[in-house]
């Protein structure tokens, strides 16, 4: 058994996020995309949080989920 590494992206709807999807082997890493729109073709190995990161007031809640 593998032991996972997590990766953060922000932006990941966009195009060098979701270039950059395509370069991670899903074997060795987990991948936690934040952005503030879904993107047009999702991943099932990436875990999508709908989210914008300038909302000071509720950013901890991402944190808690």
């Amino acid at each position: 058994m593998v032991n996972k590494k997590n990766i953060l992206i922000t932006g990941v709807s966009g195009q060098i996020g979701s270039s950059f999807i395509d370069t991670v082997d899903f074997k060795y890493f987990n991948l936690i995309g934040v952005d503030l729109v879904k993107p047009k073709k999702p991943n099932p190995n990436v875990e999508y949080i709908i989210y914008d990161l300038n909302n000071l007031e509720k950013k901890e809640s991402i944190y808690n989920s």
